[in-house]
């Protein structure tokens, strides 16, 4: 893999100037993503987002009432079906349209129905944030995502956009990769260009934070949001394998204003630096270094008579300062091997 071909998980900033010019070529993602669907070894690497899935439609099997009727924004190679198939269906979902950026993601897609869920004759090229949505709004009753919202350049916008397809009391439910995701590289990556070079490139961009997530929904029209943050450590024997698998994924790095060339001899360093930093043995006794990818969970409803209101200010019957034994939640992180 050439230098200058570097990979990044690269997220949206959230403030309006940012949303005012174009993070991201979307046709350079296309390209991406249309490379890693037809790509013959694309199974060896669906396992990031697959396992992303797994976690979102875990969260599914918490809804009581029926969701029959989904769409799945920027399905990839239709982890959430996938994961919705190995459990049987939580939430009995009847119908998952799928939608993603060119038709040749969503050919891949297709072929992973089981025959047991409506979908294969429901998909759409959604190639931008702006783009025509074929649904009706106020028809769907869940709306969901999993890694994949990290490269639009208006999320605000789409999140509206979702969020008018919803139906009183529909859901919608997302991950996406968030502050902490790839931070050795990135740490790795500025050293390096900086005692080299004395300057740095734009490699990352901003991404999303757990503080900002809850917001970006509720900004969107959505009641009862919630956001929350989970953490996958992925071992790669060094920073060249991480930057195969994030080209084999589609994730490699489609700024607008990215550096085409850039000396071999930066990578170099910057992975060396990567090793010395974050290298460890693993339990078979072979040098490995971390890549971690922090995903945001998010979901919020559409506003419904039915839904709970929250009770007036000095309402409540106790103080806060009376949960003196409120526990710390840690959320662990867990290892997968590509």
């Amino acid at each position: 893999m050439q230098a200058h071909r570097l990979g990044t998980f690269a997220l949206r900033g959230l403030t309006h100037s940012a949303r005012q010019q174009k993070l991201f070529d979307w046709r350079t993602k296309t390209q991406q993503k249309v490379k890693a669907a037809q790509s013959p070894k694309a199974n060896d690497f669906d396992y990031l987002r697959d396992e992303v899935a797994t976690r979102v439609v875990d969260r599914l099997q918490d809804i009581t009432h029926p969701l029959p009727h989904a769409v799945d924004i920027f399905c990839g190679s239709a982890h959430i079906l996938r994961a919705v198939q190995a459990v049987s269906n939580p939430s009995r979902i009847e119908s998952l349209t799928h939608c993603d950026l060119h038709p040749s993601i969503l050919s891949r897609a297709q072929t992973f129905y089981d025959g047991n869920l409506a979908g294969p004759d429901r998909q759409f090229v959604l190639d931008n944030e702006q783009a025509p949505i074929p649904i009706e709004d106020g028809t769907l009753d869940l709306v969901i995502s999993s890694g994949a919202l990290h490269w639009v350049n208006d999320l605000p916008l789409l999140l509206r956009r979702a969020a008018r397809l919803l139906k009183p009391d529909g859901l919608f439910l997302a991950a996406m990769f968030g502050g902490d995701t790839l931070q050795e590289l990135r740490i790795s990556l500025q050293l390096a260009e900086d005692e080299m070079r004395g300057r740095l490139a734009p490699r990352i961009s901003p991404m999303v934070r757990l503080r900002d997530a809850a917001g970006l929904v509720s900004g969107a029209g959505l009641a009862l949001t919630t956001a929350d943050v989970d953490r996958i450590i992925v071992p790669f024997t060094d920073m060249f394998a991480l930057m195969r698998h994030l080209k084999g994924m589609g994730e490699t790095n489609a700024l607008t204003t990215r550096e085409i060339h850039c000396g071999r001899k930066v990578f170099e360093r910057a992975s060396r630096i990567y090793e010395e930093r974050y290298g460890f043995t693993d339990e078979q006794g072979r040098k490995c270094v971390p890549a971690t990818f922090e995903v945001v969970h998010m979901n919020g409803w559409a506003p419904a008579v039915s839904q709970p209101r929250a009770k007036e200010r000095g309402s409540a019957q106790f103080s806060i300062g009376d949960l003196t034994d409120a526990a710390e939640t840690v959320v662990p992180a867990s290892k997968d091997s590509p």
